[in-house]
């Protein structure tokens, strides 16, 4: 559900060309605040689920306005209803997820659940508690990996749609073979997830990342479905470098609990499975419809 729901988000949410020259002192303030946001974000993640067994409800009640505080700046900031593609809402979605796990872990707390439903939208049960927080969670990985690569690419992002070599479903062919094979040795490497174990495979990942922008303008030429293609060339990279080697390094300060990072872990790696597997079935419908 969670997936389908941030995909849906994500079709409506495609950013729009800025040059650097156009950022103003202004506006990189504000990227350089929305990241320093985010890290916040993490730190309060980290301590949340480490001692959420341990907190009494006055604590659980003073970190819950930490993330209300923290949704609410960037809802300030990016306001939902209306694009920024400086840093894109889906930055705010993010501290959204948090907050609403945190949420929902607060009240039940308070609560003890209930059975009778006479608190609406309430967790009822443990089980309930526990299914709301792993939803939540996932859909904060995924809005915060989108979130942290758009911050990454905007500044540049109109000279390299318009230096992106031409690219044709032949080379899809060719990328999406080539990206399987490498995601595949990437979730076959294990801990520690440092940059000597990973080099080669960050390697990989980068010269099939040069794709990028060449297969998003084949998407817009071909209407291919939204943006699902371009996992194949760009999950690979930022799943190394913004995932496992800054949530699952064991020198990182941002290291996520090991069962937090298992979250993020699964609901990355099923994400890149669900939407190449969604960029295969319009390849193969634009062919039925197109032959060649």
């Amino acid at each position: 559900m969670v997936l389908r729901r941030v995909f849906a988000l994500t079709l409506l949410l495609l950013p729009l060309p800025a040059t650097a020259a156009e950022f103003s002192a202004e506006e990189r303030q504000l990227v350089a605040d929305i990241r320093r946001m985010m890290d916040k974000t993490t730190d309060l993640l980290i301590y949340a689920y480490t001692n959420e067994t341990k907190m009494d409800l006055a604590e659980m009640k003073r970190l819950e306005r930490e993330f209300y505080r923290i949704s609410r700046w960037f809802s300030a900031q990016i306001p939902y209803e209306r694009y920024e593609r400086r840093t894109g809402s889906f930055c705010q979605g993010a501290a959204t997820f948090a907050w609403d796990y945190w949420k929902d872990t607060t009240d039940y707390k308070e609560f003890n659940g209930t059975e009778t439903q006479q608190i609406i939208g309430m967790p009822r049960n443990y089980q309930e508690l526990k299914d709301r927080q792993k939803e939540s969670l996932e859909g904060h990985f995924i809005v915060f990996n989108r979130c942290d690569r758009h911050l990454d690419q905007i500044p540049t992002e109109l000279e390299d749609h318009r230096s992106a070599r031409n690219l044709t479903l032949s080379d899809m062919d060719k990328i999406r073979p080539e990206s399987t094979d490498l995601f595949t040795k990437i979730i076959k490497q294990k801990q520690p997830y440092d940059e000597n174990n990973l080099k080669y495979l960050k390697k990989a990942a980068n010269d099939i990342y040069k794709n990028y922008y060449g297969l998003y303008n084949l998407i817009y030429e071909k209407n291919l479905g939204g943006l699902s293609c371009l996992f194949y060339v760009n999950l690979p990279k930022y799943f190394i470098s913004d995932y496992l080697l800054t949530y699952g390094n064991t020198k990182s300060s941002k290291r996520l609990p090991d069962g937090l990072f298992e979250i993020g872990y699964k609901t990355l790696t099923n994400l890149y499975r669900e939407e190449t597997k969604f960029c295969d079935m319009q390849i193969e419908k634009y062919r039925k419809e197109n032959p060649q």
